[in-house]
């Protein structure tokens, strides 16, 4: 308010480098929570010490849905088989499918086990790897490292939060454990790839896919090696995207708010300690 006082702050949009500065009057709050997972578009200096910081869940289906539509149509290649001629189909292109196939998660929260909600309905063999915290586990198989993780799987999803320890994590020592047909998915921030690692992966195996909706930059430049690369698809961050998004977050800071009042624990609450 014009005092510059507030219970609680929503932040209306997140934009990755904006830095926020102490000219608005909202940052005395006890809360700031921003609409979405992480918080790198955030100054934590510029929040007072008593000020707890949340994220805004609420896309976890629709990225879930992305991480299928990406795997479903490296499998299914609809956009080749749009091209073909006949009645049989192009014998050249390698159709797959997702049954069977070893889904690698690397980070089971929200998001991850969202993915593994709908991989389990189409007879996927999951495989994760988790620091702490509850959720579901029938149907996963839990890895001690990432290099376990990617050992024989065909699909490896990023989900892991942007922290010291995940920056770089998926680089040439860990794809040197990855299998020659790998196809990468990550949806969870680009710092965690070394993306001249994953050009130099791609070059060597043929059979190798990438789909990244976040990159380092962001958004890529026009010259860089993964934008026009026969085995790699970028998208411009919009995994997240869905028609009741802004309705969602809403939702959920009223619900932050409530417990608040209530002085109850608060909904999706980061620890800057832990990264997330």
């Amino acid at each position: 308010d014009g005092a510059g006082e507030a219970e609680a702050y929503a932040a209306a949009d997140m934009v990755i480098g904006v830095k926020l500065t102490d000219a608005n009057p909202k940052l005395s709050a006890r809360v700031f929570q921003v609409p979405g997972a992480g918080y790198d578009g955030v100054d934590l200096s510029v929040l007072p010490p008593e000020c707890t910081l949340c994220n805004c869940f609420g896309h976890e289906a629709a990225i879930a849905e992305y991480v299928m539509a990406a795997l479903l149509e490296g499998e299914k290649r609809l956009g080749a088989a749009l091209s073909t001629t006949g009645t049989t189909g192009d014998a050249a292109i390698a159709y797959g499918t997702l049954q069977g196939k070893v889904l690698a998660i690397a980070g089971f929260g929200a998001v991850g086990q969202e993915i593994a909600k709908r991989a389990l309905g189409f007879d996927m063999v999951l495989r994760s790897i988790r620091r702490s915290g509850p959720g579901m586990a029938e149907g996963v198989e839990f890895a001690p490292s990432l290099e376990a993780l990617i050992d024989g799987a065909d699909m490896m999803v990023i989900a892991l939060p942007q922290t010291e320890a995940t920056t770089g994590a998926v680089n040439a020592a860990l794809l040197a454990h990855a299998t020659p047909h790998l196809h990468l998915i990550n949806i969870a921030r680009g710092s965690i790839v070394d993306q001249d690692a994953l050009v130099d992966f791609l070059a060597a195996n043929p059979l190798a896919r990438a789909t990244l909706d976040v990159t380092t930059p962001e958004p890529l430049p026009d010259d860089h090696p993964l934008m026009t690369h026969p085995q790699a698809r970028i998208t411009p961050h919009i995994a997240w995207r869905n028609p009741d998004f802004r309705e969602r977050n809403l939702l959920i800071f009223r619900e932050t708010l409530a417990a608040l009042i209530a002085g109850a624990p608060l909904p999706g609450r980061v620890d800057p300690a832990q990264g997330y």
